[in-house]
């Protein structure tokens, strides 16, 4: 059964201009990215210091740059990516019609993930940098901020040096980004064409068309749960490399190509060192894969104007 919903169910369902879907969809993900990511930015600080194999966590440096941080490193990339990545989908499910939809969100996903994953190179750098202590003054001790970290960075090894590691950057966002749209758009679809066909139908939101639902369609509380769903098996996968990107941007293995990077980090430590920080990255990833996907609906519903319930 081929399923299509009508204006009056939540975004994105039916869209009426593709620009204006695509800029509402990047205004309410930067909402949404700098909200959860400021607000779990003490967990992920947790867990990049536990990847870093720091044996005494510092607390007081958990929440060290935390507003610079996620406005400059998730609020833009946020935005690009589903600015390219909505239009480029509909796109494509408009192409390829029933049944192709997968092969849309990964190809979208990866045009769009690219360029928004190379914006966030230089945030995380110097994220990297302010809770692992690259950056700080060796000869007085003293920490840096977020801004004079930067400055410190650009003036003592050039702005090349924001830009560290970015191949593992773009390698670990490309494979998160992939996987994660593809569980999240794949669940929602699962959802919304078998669980709420029938109450969709009675509210006369959908109709028999060539045209299939997507995630656009969900509810603010039924994209939080599919959120938490996709985020936490995504976070469990891609845990290996992010322990990698980590080791690479705080310099302790900048010479190391990516897949020696790997090796390198199980001669040192042993397998089990790709998957420090497990635990917290799958809370981190959970939990604010949730609080994103019910702001970005909420905030997309404020803008078009459905109530999203």
């Amino acid at each position: 059964m081929n399923l299509s919903v009508e204006e009056s169910h939540p975004p994105g369902c039916k869209v009426k201009n593709k620009w204006t879907d695509a800029l509402n969809a990047a205004a309410s993900a930067m909402v949404a990215d700098i909200i959860s990511d400021f607000l779990f930015y003490g967990l992920d600080s947790y867990k990049t210091m536990q990847q870093a194999g720091k044996k005494n966590i510092q607390y007081s440096k958990l929440f060290r740059g935390a507003l610079p941080i996620a406005i400059s490193g998730s609020g833009p990339p946020s935005g690009l990516f589903f600015i390219l990545y909505n239009p480029l989908r509909n796109a494509m499910n408009e192409q390829f019609g029933p049944g192709g939809e997968s092969i849309s969100v990964l190809a979208a996903s990866v045009v769009a993930g690219v360029p928004a994953s190379l914006l966030s190179v230089p945030a995380d750098v110097v994220k990297k940098h302010v809770l692992l202590g690259g950056a700080d003054c060796a000869i007085t001790g003293r920490s840096y901020t977020t801004w004079q970290t930067t400055k410190h960075l650009v003036r003592t090894e050039g702005k090349s040096r924001l830009f560290l590691g970015w191949r593992a950057n773009v390698y670990k966002d490309t494979a998160f980004t992939m996987l994660e749209m593809s569980l999240y758009e794949g669940l929602a679809r699962t959802y919304l064409n078998y669980f709420q066909a029938p109450r969709l139908r009675h509210n006369r939101t959908i109709s028999e068309t060539n045209a299939s639902v997507n995630a656009d369609c969900l509810s603010n509380t039924e994209a939080a749960g599919v959120g938490f769903v996709s985020g936490v098996l995504t976070a469990i996968a891609t845990c290996p490399i992010d322990c990698v990107n980590t080791r690479i941007k705080s310099g302790e293995l900048a010479q190391f190509s990516i897949w020696n990077a790997h090796f390198e980090i199980v001669h040192r430590n042993g397998i089990q060192a790709l998957f420090r920080g497990l635990v917290a990255r799958s809370m981190l990833h959970g939990i604010g894969a949730t609080v994103f996907w019910y702001i970005k609906a909420t905030t997309m519903h404020f803008l078009i104007g459905n109530d999203g319930v």
